[in-house]
């Protein structure tokens, strides 16, 4: 076969590669979402609190976190087929364990091994993408790649309540573990590492990268103060979109504007919207002008004073401004695909994996924090047994506030491997 054909085969492949990762990440972002949507529901039958609820909804962030590491680190050791195939197969395991839980132990012990089982997708993505696509590409994929993942996040909203009405709640949950099964039979069958695994030529020049010790790789990226800044950024940032949107937004609606669920769950989902077009628009003008820092640092300025207008006006903000800030927050928070392309090129190539991995145990890390906090902020500052998410929000703000100075020292990539 001539070079021409075996390059332009390679090209169609890697989109067979890469959608089958992307579709692992929506699995990672419905049942980051699933869980508020089944708010009512679980408080009722396993007698929850609210506070109680914050904790169960942070099991998925705290094994996210703590699995990141060891993800990234199979990622670049074993390959994205290997770990994506596994995970997503321990992922579908455990959501049929969720499915069918009858105490609040089994509860919490099912939600903690789901982030577990999807705590790889993101790392695996965009460790694909290192390898089979090109640097220019990276940011505009990233974006596209959030947008996706939000598909997931829309169909944990007012999708998933149909399904669970018209089978229950029990078997839904049963039924996306069979789905996220066969997904990982599919991962095994067609995923590969490199082009050179389907004896394609690498779409980037270049020597590949020497393999390293793991206590190297650890070294190498801990000791990194341009990725540092950046992990710090994230564990304070995280928490105004992935938090609120995947536990409390829905809550937050319902409470403060005294809406059903089903209404409170339709403007939700405008948030997560808005995130969708603000990655694809943001990661698309960061790759067109090959800069990082000012498309993260400009949107994250808006989020910030977003929350802070939520902060300072309460309850006092009319519904349809508050949708509206919610949905500028969302469409800016796009900005999360630029930071991820940053950190990928302020890293090593053969790190792309561990640096993401560590990128991502931070921010879970801070949403995993904030997520129960937020619920015992809404409880402790309850009157007469009506929810008050002020203080929460406010905790919100003040978190998006010191991630947007941190971001202010961000160093510039302009747009390619500095590493």
């Amino acid at each position: 076969m001539n070079a021409r054909f075996l390059l332009s085969s390679a090209l169609r492949y890697r989109w067979v590669v890469w959608s089958l990762l992307v579709a692992t990440y929506m699995v990672s972002f419905f049942h980051r979402m699933a869980v508020s949507v089944v708010k009512e529901p679980l408080m009722r039958q396993f007698d929850l609190s609210v506070s109680e609820f914050g904790m169960l909804a942070s099991m998925y962030f705290y094994a996210y976190c703590f699995a990141q590491i060891p993800s990234g680190i199979m990622a670049d050791s074993l390959g994205v087929r290997r770990t994506a195939g596994l995970s997503v197969a321990f992922a579908g395991l455990a959501t049929i364990a969720f499915g069918c839980a009858t105490s609040p132990a089994a509860l919490y012990i099912s939600r903690f091994a789901v982030g577990l089982g999807v705590a790889s997708s993101f790392v695996c993505v965009m460790k694909a993408q290192s390898q089979w696509f090109r640097p220019r590409e990276f940011s505009t994929l990233a974006g596209i790649c959030l947008f996706a993942g939000n598909v997931g996040s829309i169909c944990a909203q007012a999708p998933l309540g149909v399904f669970i009405a018209s089978v229950s709640m029990r078997m839904a949950f049963i039924i996306i573990g069979c789905a996220t099964l066969a997904l990982s039979a599919l991962c095994f069958l067609f995923v590969r590492n490199r082009p050179e695994d389907m004896g394609f030529p690498p779409l980037e020049s270049g020597p590949a990268p020497s393999p390293m010790s793991l206590g190297l790789s650890l070294a190498l990226v801990l000791k990194s103060g341009k990725l540092f800044l950046i992990n710090i950024f994230y564990f304070f940032i995280g928490s105004q979109l992935l938090g609120f949107a995947g536990a409390w937004s829905i809550s937050f609606l319902h409470d403060s504007y005294e809406i059903g669920l089903p209404q409170a769950s339709m403007l939700a989902s405008v948030q997560l919207l808005a995130f969708m077009l603000g990655s694809l628009l943001l990661g698309y003008l960061s790759d067109r002008y090959g800069r990082r820092k000012i498309f993260i640092v400009v949107p994250f300025m808006v989020v910030s004073a977003v929350w802070s207008g939520f902060a300072l006006g309460g309850a006092a903000i009319p519904l349809r401004l508050c949708i509206a800030g919610l949905a500028v927050a969302g469409f800016f928070s796009g900005a999360f695909s630029v930071m991820m392309t940053l950190c990928k090129e302020l890293s090593p190539k053969e790190l792309t994996g561990t640096a993401i991995a560590m990128l991502n145990t931070f921010g879970f890390l801070g949403i995993a924090i904030s997520t129960p906090v937020y619920g015992k902020l809404v409880e402790v500052f309850s009157v007469g047994g009506v929810p008050d998410h002020r203080a929460a929000v406010t905790m919100l703000a003040v978190m998006s506030l010191t991630g947007c100075i941190v971001s202010f020292f961000f160093a510039e990539s302009g747009g390619r491997n500095v590493r």
